[in-house]
């Protein structure tokens, strides 16, 4: 499945709290994306076993699949990849400093 910028957004409020179960409405609302994309987004991950859904009253709620944990902690790693790279993008002199760091920690342990 391609990650999609929308995807991550939406994936990211449910790695928040591992336990979190979250309605559409309530996604898009904090995202400020528009209900029905939200929707279709997390009934495609619900049919690739990503999430999984419970009615309550008349609301839909979505958590993520604990089930199939080898898949969900691939794709949390995927979405906390993408989150560093997008904070990176917006603060490059971060990534820079990150990189001479890690520079200076590699040549420190291969003078050893």
């Amino acid at each position: 499945m391609e990650l999609k910028e929308k995807t991550a957004q939406i994936m990211e409020e449910f790695l928040r709290d591992y336990e979190a179960k979250i309605t559409g409405s309530d996604i898009a609302k904090a995202k400020n994306l528009n209900q029905k994309t939200v929707s279709t987004i997390l009934k495609e991950l619900e049919t690739k076993a990503i999430l999984k859904s419970i009615m309550q009253g008349k609301n839909r709620l979505y958590s993520l699949n604990s089930e199939d944990e080898g898949n969900i902690v691939l794709f949390i790693s995927t979405v906390e990849h993408m989150k560093t790279l997008a904070f990176y993008n917006r603060h490059p002199l971060i990534k820079e400093i990150d990189y001479f760091i890690f520079d200076i920690i590699r040549k420190s342990k291969l003078c050893r």
